[in-house]
């Protein structure tokens, strides 16, 4: 039994190390390339915020100083005319409303699932894969983050001034994003890429 437990124990303390690492870098690499990355994304980002909050018109997509903290930052028009609490809400070309998040909070699950994948144990063909296979997952997972946390805050300041009663499953979301869904979508992510990538590392033999 002692040698079971000392491996396991090895085990845990080389896992624990590869994490601390894992994480040191990507906080460095957060630290120094954080507002490069959110640059490249804000085109993807902007068009995604759009599509979803489709009642409004957006008209400024940027980075934005919200007190001290680096952010992006959206301003919008309504543009059609919406029906809540039985009345109608004419948009009006004066009137625009905005919605921000911080850049720590955009890459928030992008970091979190590249500590996992780079931390948990791999040889370098199967860490390789991993990492194409975390690309386009942690792309969906920012699509399913910020666009439509930054919608959910356009519809819940309408639905607080003329129907504060009304359940929506957008903010609904976001709520859960805020409660710590991001970080659930980023170890989600990490766990895929982890599997697919030791099985096609590793397939199983014909038969078996």
């Amino acid at each position: 039994m002692t040698m079971p437990l000392q491996a396991t124990a090895s085990g845990a303390t080389r896992l624990a190390l590869r994490l601390g690492l894992a994480s040191a870098l990507v906080l460095a690499s957060a630290y120094f390339f954080s507002r490069d990355a959110v640059r490249l994304l804000l085109p993807l980002l902007s068009s995604t915020l759009g599509a979803v909050a489709s009642d409004y018109k957006i008209l400024r997509f940027e980075f934005v100083d919200d007190r001290h903290n680096a952010s992006i930052g959206a301003l919008a028009r309504l543009e059609h005319t919406l029906v809540l609490g039985g009345r109608a809400i004419v948009p009006d070309a004066q009137s625009v409303v905005g919605a921000g998040t911080t850049i720590g909070t955009v890459l928030q699950p992008v970091c979190v699932a590249l500590v996992l994948v780079l931390a948990w144990p791999a040889r370098w063909r199967e860490l390789l894969l991993r990492l194409a296979i975390t690309a386009p997952l942690l792309a969906a997972v920012l699509l399913l983050d910020t666009p439509l946390s930054m919608a959910a805050w356009l519809w819940e300041a309408q639905l607080r001034m003329h129907e504060p009663d009304r359940f929506s499953p957008l903010v609904g979301w976001n709520v859960f994003l805020n409660g710590g869904g991001r970080l659930a979508l980023g170890l989600v992510a990490a766990t895929l890429a982890i599997v697919l990538a030791r099985r096609l590392a590793s397939p199983s033999a014909p038969g078996c």
